[in-house]
């Protein structure tokens, strides 16, 4: 199993998922960035962005898809490792530089899955921009 950094992993705690995310229609706003959700022609997935341009969610400019029914895909990414390991309703994630697209299983609702998703990449934004 791909071991994620311990200070990442203290940022998406289960209980904390909750906490400092507040939903502005589509836009998830925090203390440090807004992430936007959009809709995509695939209505099991969901495209998520960070207004803040300044920043990147993968270092190149490849495409890293991490898939539940792949094990061996999980070292590409550690967002795409703790979104699959926290949200347990999500297939598959795929992360370029400029945004992150969650593919959910059937049954999962998407209000139900939104906040979460958006603290999870919020944090992981905080944490990339701690590191710098």
């Amino acid at each position: 199993m791909f071991i994620i950094k311990n200070s990442f992993k203290a940022l998406v705690k289960p209980h904390s998922v909750k906490s400092s995310l507040q939903y502005t229609g589509k836009a998830f706003a925090s203390e440090y960035f807004q992430i936007k959700s959009e809709l995509t022609p695939n209505e099991n997935s969901r495209k998520y962005s960070c207004n803040n341009t300044r920043f990147e969610f993968i270092d190149s400019r490849m495409i890293v898809e991490v898939s539940r029914d792949d094990p061996s895909t999980s070292h590409y990414s550690v967002l795409g490792n703790v979104l699959l390991n926290h949200i347990k309703q999500l297939d598959s994630v795929m992360i370029n530089q400029r945004f992150v697209t969650c593919t959910k299983e059937d049954s999962a609702k998407w209000h139900e899955l939104d906040q979460n998703i958006a603290e999870i990449i919020s944090d992981f934004l905080k944490y990339q921009s701690e590191k710098a």
